[in-house]
This record gives structure tokens, sequence and C-alpha cells, in this order.
């Protein structure tokens, strides 16, 4: 019976001893994760890749669609699935405060009205720092996701310029990977 008590016993503590270091173990990979977030370097280059990425699934969608691009084709609702937004939105929604948002406002001012490109052929909105155009990439590529989600036969779906609203956000990004990438942190990999 002392046996029996004893094995238990131990068994328990091997077990709280296991749960434990699973505990540690997640709580050091949240701390280091906390710790990328924070760390200005890493954020700036997690939105470099991440707008480099959606640069490229975006030329892969208008080459491949040859401007014919419907809000309800398949290849639009990859490309919707595809682009991410969740670097552009932890900056958008941190605090003013932060680092990166500090840094992005001082060194991601736009200097030349020549760093939007088409500026002779369109009228394009002025923006003083990056943070604007980010905001524009996010808010559009939102609403496009919720009207992808709509019939077709829906007026809204249906008088929408695709196309034309993609090459808009890809004016951003350009413009958006232009400015990061000049920033200190960033030269190495831009």
């Amino acid at each position: 019976m002392i046996d029996n008590v004893l094995k238990t016993a131990e068994f328990a503590e091997k077990g709280a001893s296991t749960a434990l270091d699973i505990i540690t173990t997640i709580t050091t990979q949240l701390e280091k994760w906390k710790q990328v977030r924070e760390n200005t370097g890493s954020v700036i280059r997690l939105l470099y890749l991440e707008v480099s990425k959606n640069i490229e699934l975006l030329s892969i969608l208008t080459d491949s669609t040859d401007n014919h691009i419907t809000c309800s084709s398949d290849d639009f609702m990859f490309f919707l699935k595809n682009f991410e937004t969740s670097v552009i939105e932890m900056i958008l929604c941190g605090k003013e405060e932060t680092d990166v948002f500090n840094l992005l406002k001082k060194k991601g001012k736009i200097r030349d009205d020549n760093e939007i490109l088409e500026k002779q052929t369109r009228k394009v909105q002025k923006y003083e720092n990056v943070l604007q155009a980010m905001r524009f990439v996010y808010i559009k590529i939102d609403l496009l996701k919720k009207l992808s989600a709509l019939n077709e036969k829906n007026n809204l779906v249906k008088n929408i310029r695709t196309y034309e609203r993609l090459k808009n956000i890809e004016l951003r990004l350009v413009l958006i990977k232009n400015i990061i990438g000049e920033i200190d942190s960033n030269t190495n990999i831009s």
C-alpha cells in the first residue's frame, strides 16, 4: 500500500513538473513575441516583408487576368484570402507613443510628390507620411473583402471598378515599400 502511495506521489510530481515545463515554455514564447512586437527594427522588417509579399500577390493577380477582374472571380477570392494586413493593423491600432509609430511618422515622411507613381496621369491624394498610405491600404482591402461576400447581382458589386481599385492599392504599397526600405533597420533586406 505504501508503495502505491509513493508511486502515485512520484507520478503526480512528474506530471506537475511536466506541466510547469510546458507553462514555462509557453510563457517564454509569449515574452519573445512581445519583445519582437516592441522591437522597432523587427516590426519594420515584418512590415516590409508583408508589403513586399502583397505587391507580388497583386502583380500575379493583375498579370494573370488581363485587367478583367471581377469581385467574385476565383482569382480575386484567392487574392483576398492571401492578402495580409496583420502588421499594418498592429501598427495602426497600436499606441501612438510606440517607437514604431513615431518612427514611421517621422522618418516615413513623403518628401517628394514623385514618390507617388503615375502622379502625372492621376490625381492622387497627398500624404504627409507613410502611415496614411498604410491606412488607405488597410481600409480598401477590408472593404473589398466585405464587397466580395455580396451576391454578384448586387449593384455595389456590379458597378465596382475592381482593377482600378487594385491599381490604387498597388500604388500605395509601392510607396510604403520604398519609404520603409530606406529606414536603417531595413537597408539590409530592401
